[in-house]
C-alpha cells in the first residue's frame, strides 16, 4: 500500500481560464499568477475567482469584477487562505486588495447570507462556533456553513490551507 503524498500547495497560484471562442471550441484565454495578500488575523488571502452577477454563457475569458467577499445571491467567490499558526499570525493586510479590505477577521466570530463549503487541504483547522464549541478539521474534511456564525482558529504549530467556495444567499 502506498504512503499518501502530503500536499504542496505553492506560494503561488497559477489560474488557468479556458473560454470559448465564436465557433464553440474551447480556447485558454487567459493565465494568470494569483499572488497572496495579507489577511489580518489568519495568514494570507489569495482571491482566485468570483463574480457578483450570474454568468452568462458562451464566455470568452472575461474576468469578472466583483465587490467585498460575501457575495449578493446569484453571486460567489472562490479563495484559499493560509492559516499561519496562532504564535506567528500576521497582522497586516494593507496589501488587501481594494475590494476586500472591510472584510472582518477570520479569527473573529462573523457570519453572512451565505453558503460557504469549505475543504481543508493541508493541516489542521478549528472552526469555533458562536456558543464556543469547536469542530476540529484535518486535512481533506469538508465543512458547509449555511449563514451560521463562526470563527477560525489554527491551534497547531504547523500552516493549515483551506479552499472556499461562497455562494450568496437569502436570509430572512
Amino acid at each position: 500500500m502506498n504512503k499518501p503524498q502530503d500536499l504542496s500547495i505553492p506560494k503561488t497560484v497559477r489560474r488557468i481560464l479556458l473560454g470559448e471562442a465564436s465557433n464553440g471550441s474551447s480556447i485558454i484565454a487567459r493565465e494568470d499568477a494569483i499572488e497572496p495578500s495579507a489577511f489580518p488575523g489568519i495568514g494570507q488571502l489569495y482571491t482566485l475567482w468570483g463574480t457578483d452577477e450570474v454568468i452568462e454563457l458562451p464566455d470568452s475569458g472575461n474576468v469578472p469584477a466583483f465587490e467585498g467577499t460575501f457575495p449578493p445571491v446569484g453571486g460567489f467567490r472562490i479563495f484559499m487562505t493560509r492559516f499561519a499558526p496562532n504564535e506567528a499570525v500576521v497582522s497586516g493586510g494593507d496589501d488587501m486588495p481594494e475590494n476586500l479590505r472591510n472584510i472582518p477577521s477570520a479569527s473573529e466570530l462573523h457570519s453572512s447570507a451565505t453558503v460557504d463549503c469549505n475543504m481543508l487541504l493541508s493541516g489542521t483547522l478549528d472552526c469555533v462556533m458562536s456558543d464556543n464549541s469547536v469542530v476540529s478539521l484535518k486535512a481533506g474534511d469538508m465543512i458547509v456553513l449555511n449563514g451560521a456564525e463562526h470563527a477560525w482558529q489554527n491551534n497547531s504549530a504547523e500552516e493549515a490551507v483551506m479552499l472556499f467556495f461562497i455562494t450568496g444567499a437569502k436570509r430572512d
